[in-house]
């Protein structure tokens, strides 16, 4: 989920909100924004992977999984935090 959100945000200027992350992923935002920036500063604030092979292929894989669970997602949140159009 922290994975997912920060790439989210490094590689897009439109992104869902940390309410969002928070509620899709079943925790309090305090815990969520916490944990965001542990994660972070476990991965040393490095989050540009320099493969184009290995990048391109997660970001296959991610569009797919994404789009899976926005179909799944679409019905059960309110759209006024992230609207992906």
């Amino acid at each position: 989920m922290l994975a997912v959100s920060t790439s989210c945000k490094f590689y897009d200027d439109m992104f869902c909100s940390n309410a969002f992350y928070a509620e899709v992923g079943l925790v309090d935002l305090s815990e969520f924004n916490l944990m965001e920036n542990r994660f972070l500063a476990l991965m040393e604030f490095r989050l540009l992977v320099e493969n184009p092979g290995f990048v391109e292929n997660q970001l296959k894989n991610f569009i797919y999984s994404a789009t899976v669970r926005q179909f799944a997602f679409r019905k059960l949140l309110p759209r006024s935090d992230c609207d992906p159009r």
